[in-house]
């Protein structure tokens, strides 16, 4: 039997790489957590009745203003007990950019937003589950040339 209520809400984080393959967007919340303010990806949560492809393509472009193609589901996070007692889940998702890069950041949430090139993110600090997927799935997929190598839109 299911339950009468909602047991965990759905997250997505929208990797995007950048057409010339030697950057990804990333952003800065204008009010962190406790005070730290560290890169992650667009994102936010699934609304009821919506899918993870249009979630993932809605949050990037009401944060960066860039249009988007959802690829793929990089993995999942899981966390048991998340806000009032649900548990959430996290789905990162490769994004192709389908238009413009230009950024039209929605200045009312972020104080940042910038495509980062892949060299520099070595040197860069992000939240915990961005820094997950950052450290095991996109940087073992930039070349030594600095360029994207991973999966990409059909």
């Amino acid at each position: 039997m299911l339950p009468h209520y909602s047991s965990h809400t759905l997250g997505v984080g929208g990797v995007v790489i950048h057409p010339d393959q030697t950057k990804v967007l990333l952003i800065q919340e204008k009010f962190a957590p406790h005070g730290v303010v560290n890169w992650k990806f667009p994102g936010g949560l699934v609304d009821q009745g919506e899918t993870l492809d249009k979630a993932s393509a809605r949050e990037v472009k009401e944060e960066t203003g860039v249009d988007s193609r959802f690829v793929g589901i990089f993995g999942l996070r899981e966390l048991p007990t998340f806000r009032h007692g649900q548990g959430d889940l996290y789905f990162p998702c490769l994004m192709e950019c389908i238009g413009s890069t230009d950024l039209n950041m929605q200045s009312s949430e972020l104080s940042r937003c910038e495509w980062l090139p892949f060299s520099e993110l070595r040197q860069t600090k992000f939240y915990s589950i961005a820094n997950q997927v950052m450290t095991n799935i996109i940087l073992p997929n930039v070349s030594d040339e600095g360029k994207w190598i991973g999966p990409r839109g059909v």
